[in-house]
């Protein structure tokens, strides 16, 4: 079994950089880094404004990592980034017009290429792919939690 095991996790993280690359192309396309695409992405789906402070969770990338991002695509005039409302500390990131053309180019069409993928593969598969891949990631947590401890 160890032998089969080694196998089954050579092909898995193949396939893991296999997408890695995928998304990494297309960001790299749009001229922004992988955070910066990843948060024009997550504003795209969110339609409206976004709290800074998510931005590093949802898309599992450090606050340094985001800040340089959100710098980035400041200077460029895709987003402005200004605080939340009744806050005087909590900031929340939104497209601006410049912005939203960009995602009509560059991110909108990878959300209708994502869709098209997962209606391709039927609801059922796709739906077992997302609870095994959790499923997978959350007992890859546990473990490697438990060596750490």
């Amino acid at each position: 079994m160890a032998d089969d095991s080694a196998v089954l996790l050579e092909r898995l993280n193949r396939k893991w950089k296999e997408c890695d690359r995928i998304y990494h192309e297309v960001a790299r396309r749009s001229g922004l880094s992988d955070c910066a695409f990843w948060i024009m992405y997550g504003l795209v789906c969110a339609d409206g404004p976004l709290p800074q402070k998510n931005m590093s969770q949802a898309w599992q990338y450090s606050k340094q990592t985001v800040a340089s991002a959100l710098q980035q695509l400041e200077r460029q005039g895709l987003i402005v980034v200004r605080l939340a409302e009744g806050s005087r500390r909590d900031k929340v990131i939104e497209l601006t017009e410049t912005g939203d053309a960009f995602c009509d180019r560059h991110v909108r069409p990878v959300l209708q290429s994502e869709r098209q993928a997962l209606q391709s593969m039927g609801a059922e598969r796709a739906e077992a792919l997302i609870e095994t891949m959790g499923h997978y990631l959350q007992l890859l947590s546990q473990v490697i939690d438990e060596r750490r401890g």
